[in-house]
């Protein structure tokens, strides 16, 4: 709740330096569909956008159930973030995280998962004659 969702870096200069995590919906600068919404609707903006977000993930989830259930690895990007479902069923979502800078939030770049030996292909050894 460190960003209210609209850009004002007056009010925001002091938290210069602050790393927080927030949807698509807010951070992304270029977003489709929050810009068609906001032209239909000019009012969603701030913790109303946030819900609007939540209401169309909830929407796509409902169509997507099955998908998410039956395919391993499936994900939806949402305006709330990239949705995903765990072998229990459960809908686990992954934000976007952003920096303050001169009163105003920078996203940073999203990590990639580092890839660990068990991940990375077999290698045969030289003296292998097979």
């Amino acid at each position: 709740m460190v960003y209210e969702g609209n850009p004002d870096p007056s009010r925001d200069r002091d938290l210069n330096g602050v790393t927080f995590t927030d949807t698509p919906w807010v951070l992304e600068k270029k977003n489709r569909f929050r810009d068609i919404v906001k032209e239909a609707m000019p009012d969603v903006r701030g913790q109303l956008g946030r819900l609007f977000a939540m209401g169309a993930d909830a929407w796509n989830l409902s169509k997507r159930l099955p998908l998410l259930r039956q395919v391993d690895g499936a994900t939806i990007d949402g305006q709330t973030g990239v949705l995903t479902m765990t072998p229990q069923g459960s809908i686990h979502r992954e934000q976007l995280w952003a920096r303050f800078s001169e009163g105003t939030p920078e996203q940073l770049p999203s990590l990639e998962p580092e890839e660990t030996e068990s991940d990375a292909p077999a290698m045969e050894s030289a003296s292998n004659p097979n």
